[in-house]
């Protein structure tokens, strides 16, 4: 067995490494790490290095080690299991996995440690080299998992940024269009009545010269929360381009319809722009019902379009489209 101070080194740079994982698994799945948490890899490492300080053999430090590993890699499995939901399948097989054989290592070499000695004839040296080599199989199995989970996550970004519009956090044209897409299917093979409603808001070019982009930004945002908050959990909306929202009402009927769009009258009309709150704001609405096989997007959504600009024409704050 190597001499104490060595063994008390070896134990430290494993104990560093056991809080650096659980650094990193924190921070994957929980995202900002508390300051406090970073104390782990200072103060856990010196634990073995003032045990062998105060005169400790190096049994008692081999233990030590291994309820260290134990505590860690406990807390670990833990946060795996609390967090199963947010993780693919394989990267919660993969990361359980590592847990329990690193569990299981520790176990080993508290066991081992505890019944045996090399005095006695058992073979301490073979379980040391099994358990280690177990660690560091589990050491890159965990990793494996760390790196799969932080490319599903860049991934995640990558597709909502492709699918999001940044000011209003609205769908953008895009996901708009490929969702009006499968919208159209669903309604053809379901025989269901689908709406649009092509939404802009009034005079929006004003408000912008008038008040600057910041408070157009404001606004924009602010219709965007109005209109989102007042549809169905089955509706489709997003920011179509500049001050123009597009919105799909599936499974919906005329009715329906008519009163999901004077609700969202309703609801913009209450807003007011400018410094002292004083410039009101509207939209107008022009809506489209799909016909029946209809499977061109872009003919669907220029007829919700030449129902906006005839809602434009009779005066704005108003729909057209919908009797």
């Amino acid at each position: 067995m190597p001499s104490t101070p060595v063994l008390a080194g070896s134990i430290a740079l494993s104990s560093a490494g056991y809080c650096l994982i659980y650094l990193g698994l924190h921070r994957v799945l929980y995202g900002r790490l508390a300051r406090a948490i970073w104390l782990l890899p200072t103060v856990l490492p010196c634990v073995p290095l003032a045990a062998c300080g105060l005169g400790m053999s190096a049994q008692v430090l081999a233990r030590l080690e291994a309820m260290l590993a134990i505590l860690l890699w406990g807390v670990m499995f833990v946060q795996v299991l609390r967090c199963r939901e947010r993780m693919s399948r394989f990267v919660l097989v993969v990361l359980i996995t590592a847990t329990l054989l690193l569990s299981a290592n520790a176990a080993f070499s508290l066991t081992t440690m505890l019944c045996c000695s090399d005095a006695a004839g058992a073979p301490v040296g073979v379980w040391n080299k099994l358990t280690y080599l177990v660690m560091e199989v589990a050491m890159l199995a965990t990793m494996s998992g760390l790196c799969a989970i932080h490319t599903e996550r860049q991934f995640e970004r990558l597709a909502c940024a492709a699918n999001t519009d940044a000011l209003t956090g609205l769908h953008n044209r895009r996901h708009f269009n490929e969702g009006g897409q499968d919208a159209l299917r669903g309604s053809l093979g379901n025989r269901q009545r689908l709406w649009m409603l092509m939404i802009d808001i009034d005079h929006f070019k004003a408000i912008n010269d008038r008040f600057g982009h910041a408070e157009g930004d404001r606004i924009l945002q602010q219709v965007s929360r109005r209109l989102s908050e007042s549809l169905r959990s089955s509706d489709i909306i997003a920011r179509y381009g500049g001050e123009e929202f597009g919105i799909l009402l599936p499974d919906t009927d005329a009715v329906s319809a008519r009163h999901i769009a004077d609700r969202l009258l309703a609801q913009v009309a209450s807003l007011r722009a400018g410094p002292l709150a004083d410039h009101p704001v509207t939209i107008s609405i022009g809506a489209a019902l799909c016909s029946d096989g209809e499977i061109d997007l872009d003919r669907f959504v220029q007829r919700a379009d030449r129902a906006l600009y005839q809602a434009k024409s009779n005066g704005r704050n108003c729909v057209v489209g919908l009797t």
